[in-house]
């Protein structure tokens, strides 16, 4: 779960050049893709055929749906009805997350 964290963490931190991104967006797992495609079906996402955009989606999606299915796995461990799920914000990085509530300024040496 630690390294789910971190790695939700980078996210905010990096922006990782366009070749990376798609190159990893297309070298993910199916099941994982089929997930987020149905996820965008769901929640009435497009990307207006930005391949990068997508891409960088695709992971923060990916990143957060490992997350809450580790979650979900840890609390039926340990006994608890408690269950995560994925919603509208999924492919939201924490810092858009905080923007959007209002807790978090926009960092000043974005561009």
């Amino acid at each position: 779960m630690e390294d789910l964290i971190r790695e939700r963490a980078s996210y905010n931190e990096t922006t990782p050049d366009e070749k990376t991104v798609v190159r990893e967006y297309i070298e993910d797992d199916e099941a994982i893709r089929a997930r987020f495609k149905e996820w965008m079906k769901d929640h009435g996402r497009t990307y207006k055929q930005d391949e990068v955009e997508e891409a960088r989606r695709f992971k923060i999606f990916k990143s957060n749906a490992k997350f809450t299915d580790a979650a979900n796995a840890d609390s039926a461990k340990a006994g608890h009805s408690t269950r995560f799920g994925l919603n509208e914000f999924s492919d939201w990085n924490q810092e858009e997350l905080a923007r959007m509530c209002c807790c978090m300024p926009a960092r000043s040496d974005a561009k």
